[in-house]
């Protein structure tokens, strides 16, 4: 697979999610959420694929500009899939709600944060491997 090539601006009409509430999250449905209710959905990980397809466009980028037009990328590869909603279980309610935008924005950048940590982690791992 060829690296990924960073876009040169996020254009003004980029949208993610709009407003809404339901019972149940969808296959494609990003859930916002702690534990492995969450971590095991198919649109989690789904999102994971995709983050680590961007990581090394993500880790090359010099500037945080740089790094957010990557988060970009990939929100627009995430969508590129079907109807993606970002999502979260309002307890008070028992109903899932739509997430904003920053708030997918927040999803995304956290999971590639995740993933350059475990990238970074198994990097040491593998040099401590070789000095034994």
């Amino acid at each position: 697979m060829s690296p990924v090539k960073p876009v040169m601006s996020i254009p003004s009409s980029a949208s993610v999610v709009s407003t809404g509430s339901f019972s149940e999250p969808g296959d494609l449905d990003i859930v916002c959420g702690r534990g492995k209710g969450s971590y095991n959905r198919p649109g989690n990980k789904r999102l994971r694929s995709v983050v680590q397809r961007f990581l090394p466009a993500y880790k090359a980028a010099p500037t945080r500009s740089g790094k957010s037009l990557v988060l970009y990328q990939v929100l627009t590869a995430v969508e590129d899939g079907g109807r993606v909603r970002f999502v979260k279980f309002n307890p008070r309610e028992g109903w899932y709600n739509e997430s904003s935008e920053s708030e997918a924005r927040d999803k995304v950048a956290h999971a590639m944060r995740e993933a350059t940590a475990a990238a970074r982690k198994n990097g040491q791992t593998q040099r401590l491997i070789k000095l034994v």
